[in-house]
């Protein structure tokens, strides 16, 4: 039950509150999809060693839609005339589950990734 209730609130979410992207894998495969836009705040070292703040553009999508393999850096993502690359966040990889709840046979169940991307300019 749980886990249609999730199918059920992911497609509405994906209905209702996205945009439309186009999905750029490294490789040179292109998919067109719905996507909520998120933000990931984070810490890093500049070339000085000083801790500065900074967040990458998220990109929230089903994961049956984007499709296999999974999301890697240099992929690249292009939303309202801009291009974003695919990077990895320190520790955290390029993407991870947006969501995620234990079924009843305690198995997770997982719908969404957010994707982690930099802005780069312009799309051509």
């Amino acid at each position: 039950m749980l886990k249609t209730g999730m199918s059920w609130l992911a497609e509405k979410i994906d209905g209702h509150a996205s945009s439309a992207i186009v999905y750029r894998r490294a490789v040179g495969d292109e998919t067109a999809l719905s996507a909520m836009l998120g933000k990931t705040d984070y810490e890093a070292s500049d070339e000085s060693g000083f801790v500065v703040g900074a967040h990458s553009v998220d990109f929230i999508v089903l994961a049956e839609d984007l499709g296999t393999p999974m999301p890697v850096g240099g992929d690249l993502v292009t939303y309202g005339g801009r291009t974003y690359e695919v990077m990895d966040l320190i520790g955290s990889g390029c993407w991870q589950w947006s969501n995620g709840l234990p079924d009843s046979d305690d198995e997770t169940i997982q719908t969404s990734i957010r994707i982690h991307t930099r802005d780069i300019g312009e799309s051509a």
